[in-house]
């Protein structure tokens, strides 16, 4: 695993690396030119490791399968392989050229600010995960670094992780914006 970067966020040591391909995840050009180090990382071989509060939480995902690590509230940490999930493969990025971006036009003052993400998570998730500052962080960790490797040119921040007070009566109302709207208003 090679580190990408470390920073701090929300009282949170945040490490973010690139895991190497295994021989059959390997992006080949032709018989024998691995491509895998010449190219932008992958986001199909990631790493993400939050430590905050004394838990660690995390995500691996080598050759396109995720494992997630879960801080339990007994102190122990529980790794477990996520459900399949779909994710495309990252474009062939040389990263040694510059790339080119078509312009836009913005103000001077627009093109310097950041997006600021704050993630929220219910009374439910608070009572259900150990950490969920941790998990929040690593979430936003993790579509920040897929943004990127996809050539979004924009500079995202955590503006932090809340718990709001706020119940979810049922967990039809997940996929259901209207009843989510309508428990919020």
């Amino acid at each position: 695993v090679k580190k990408l970067r470390v920073s701090q966020q929300s009282g949170a040591t945040v490490w973010v690396g690139e895991v190497q391909p295994s021989a059959a995840g390997r992006r080949t050009v032709g018989p024998g030119r691995d491509l895998s180090h010449d190219f932008a990382a992958d986001p199909k071989n990631l790493a993400i490791l939050v430590a905050h509060d004394e838990h660690v939480t995390g995500s691996v995902i080598v050759d396109g399968d995720s494992y997630e690590i879960l801080p339990l509230k007994n102190g122990r940490v529980a790794v477990s392989r996520e459900q399949d999930i779909e994710i495309p493969d990252a474009p062939l990025l040389d990263t040694g050229k510059a790339r080119e971006v078509p312009a836009i036009a913005r103000s001077a003052d627009a093109a310097q600010q950041p997006i600021r993400v704050l993630t929220v998570y219910s009374n439910d998730a608070r009572d259900g995960l150990a950490d969920p500052v941790a998990q929040g962080i690593k979430h936003f960790e993790y579509f920040k670094t897929v943004a990127q490797l996809s050539g979004v040119t924009g500079v995202f921040e955590n503006a932090g992780v809340v718990n709001i007070d706020y119940n979810q009566p049922s967990k039809q109302c997940q996929a259901d914006l209207t009843c989510m709207n309508r428990l919020l208003a």
